[in-house]
C-alpha cells in the first residue's frame, strides 16, 4: 500500500490495485484539497511554488544556485534567462536562432549548443557565456557540445559534415576536442579515422560530465581515452566483432554492442574483451539495473537478466518506462503512453533481484530525473494543467509532497540547488524539504 504525506492535513492511501476511472477523479479531487494544507520547509507555507513562469518555457537547468532558462517569443528565435531559484532576474540575452539551446553550466561557464534539429551538422555553434553576467566568452561555428571533464569541455568539430548530427556511426573521421572553458582554447585533439563509432561515457545523474571517451575501432577495437587529456588510457580487442558494429555503450565493466543487421546486442568484458552472452531482444537494452541484475525493456515490458549469464530470470509485463534505480529497486511504471493495457499512469517499485512488484502507486507519473535515493513524481488534476509534485521513496511506497502548482500531464523535472524544478509549457520551482 502507498501513502501520501500531506504534512498536518492527514493521509491519503489509495488501494493497491488500479481505481475506476470514476473513483480515480475523486481521489485525485481528494488529495488536491487535503494538500492545500501543506507546508514547505523554507518555502511558500501552503505548498505553492517559489515562483512560476507561465508559458513558453523550453528548458531550464540548474548550476551554482542559479536557474538558467531557454524560451521561445512570437516572431523571434526567443530568449536565455539567468534568474536565483527564488524567481529574480539576473540577466536575459536572445537566442542566436530557434536551434540554440542549454547544454549545461561547467564551472563559471554556461554552455550553449545548436545541433539540433534537421539542419547540417556543420551548422551547429558551440558558445561559452559568463555564468553570473551573460557575457559572450567564446564562440565556435561548426561545433557541438559534448560535455565536461574537470578542466576542458570535450567538443566535436564537424566541419564538413553535411548530414544531421548523430553520435551513431561515422563515415567520415570525428575531430574530438578538449577546450578551456574561459577562453575556447585547445588544450588537446584528436581525429579518430572513418569507421569508428564513439560513445561518451558520462553518469547516470549528470550525462553531461564525461569519465571517459571511448572509440570502437573498424576492426572491433575499443580504446577509451582520458578526456582531460585525450590519451588512450587502454585497448582491447573485442573477440570475433570484427567491423559490423553499429552502435555501442560502455556500463561498468562491460561493453555493449549492437550489430548490423542482428537483433539485439552482444555483452563483453571490458577488461579481457571476451564475449560473455548476447541479447536477442530487439528494444532498449540491455544495461545494468540492480545487484547482478541487468534489465531489457521491449513491447512486452520489462525483462530482468542475470548478468553474469543474460538468462532472463523475471518479467514485469505492460509497462515498459524505468525511471530511476534505487540500490536493488527499480522505479518503473508508465507515462499514459507505454504497452499498459490500461493506459493511466502508475509508478511500480520492482525488487531487482526477484522482479517482485512491492508498491504500486497509481494516478501518478515519475520522472527520469532522481533526487537520490528517491524519485520526483507528479499526479495532474483530471483535465487541468495543475496538479501536486512529491517524492517518492520506493522502499516505503511514500510520497511526500512538496507543492502543487501548474503542472503538464507528462512534465520534465529538475532536481538540485535545494530545489526541484517541473516543466510543462512552462516552469515552476518549489523548494527541497
Amino acid at each position: 500500500m502507498s501513502l501520501i504525506d500531506l504534512g498536518d492535513a492527514g493521509a491519503w492511501s489509495p488501494p493497491d490495485e488500479p481505481v475506476r476511472r470514476g473513483r480515480g477523479r475523486l481521489a485525485a479531487a481528494v488529495v488536491a484539497v487535503l494538500a492545500a494544507a501543506l507546508l514547505v520547509a523554507d518555502g511558500p507555507r501552503d505548498g505553492r511554488p517559489l515562483f512560476t513562469l507561465e508559458d513558453r518555457v523550453l528548458d531550464a537547468q540548474l548550476a551554482g544556485g542559479l536557474l538558467f532558462v531557454s524560451r521561445f517569443e512570437d516572431g523571434g528565435p526567443g530568449r536565455f534567462e539567468a534568474r536565483t531559484v527564488g524567481g529574480r532576474m539576473l540577466w536575459s540575452r536572445p537566442r542566436s536562432g530557434e536551434n540554440e539551446g542549454l547544454a549545461f553550466a561547467a564551472g563559471e561557464e554556461l554552455m550553449l549548443t545548436s545541433a539540433y534539429g534537421r539542419q547540417s551538422a556543420q551548422e551547429a555553434t558551440a558558445t561559452a557565456l559568463d555564468r553570473r553576467t551573460g557575457a559572450q566568452l567564446w564562440h565556435r561555428s561548426a561545433s557541438v557540445v559534448i560535455g565536461s571533464a574537470g578542466p576542458v569541455v570535450v567538443l566535436e568539430d564537424v566541419d564538413g559534415v553535411t548530414q544531421p548530427y548523430t553520435r551513431v556511426g561515422t563515415d567520415t573521421p570525428t575531430r574530438v576536442l578538449g577546450v578551456d572553458p574561459r577562453t575556447g582554447a585547445t588544450a588537446w585533439e584528436q581525429t579518430l579515422p572513418a569507421g569508428s563509432l564513439v560513445s561518451y561515457d558520462g553518469s547516470d545523474t549528470r550525462p553531461d560530465t564525461i569519465g571517459s571517451i571511448d572509440e570502437l575501432t573498424a576492426g572491433g577495437t575499443l580504446q577509451r581515452r582520458d578526456p582531460v587529456s585525450g590519451a588512450v588510457t587502454t585497448r582491447t580487442p573485442l573477440a570475433g566483432l570484427g567491423g559490423n558494429a553499429s552502435d555501442f555503450t560502455v556500463s561498468g565493466d562491460r561493453v555493449v554492442v549492437g550489430r548490423i543487421g542482428l537483433r539485439g546486442a552482444d555483452v563483453y568484458d571490458l577488461a579481457s574483451g571476451r564475449l560473455l552472452w548476447r541479447l536477442d531482444q530487439p528494444d532498449g537494452g540491455p544495461f545494468p539495473c540492480g545487484p547482478e541484475r541487468w534489465c531489457a525493456v521491449g513491447g512486452d515490458g520489462i525483462h530482468g537478466l542475470d548478468a553474469a549469464s543474460g538468462r532472463r530470470v523475471w518479467d514485469v509485463g505492460q509497462y515498459n518506462d524505468i525511471f530511476n534505480l534505487s540500490g536493488d529497486l527499480i522505479v518503473a511504471g508508465g507515462l499514459g503512453n507505454s504497452t499498459s493495457l490500461t493506459h493511466e499512469p502508475v509508478v511500480l517499485a520492482i525488487d531487482a533481484r526477484t522482479g517482485v512488484v512491492t508498491h504500486r502507486l497509481t494516478g501518478w507519473v515519475a520522472t527520469y530525473i532522481p533526487a537520490g535515493p528517491l524519485s520526483v513524481v507528479t499526479h495532474t488534476d483530471a483535465g487541468q494543467w495543475q496538479g501536486l509534485v512529491g517524492l517518492y521513496d520506493p522502499r516505503t511506497g511514500h510520497v511526500r509532497v512538496i507543492g502543487r502548482g501548474r503542472l503538464g500531464p507528462v512534465p520534465r523535472c529538475r532536481t538540485g540547488e535545494g530545489v526541484v524544478v517541473c516543466l510543462s509549457s512552462g516552469l515552476s520551482v518549489w523548494r527541497l524539504p
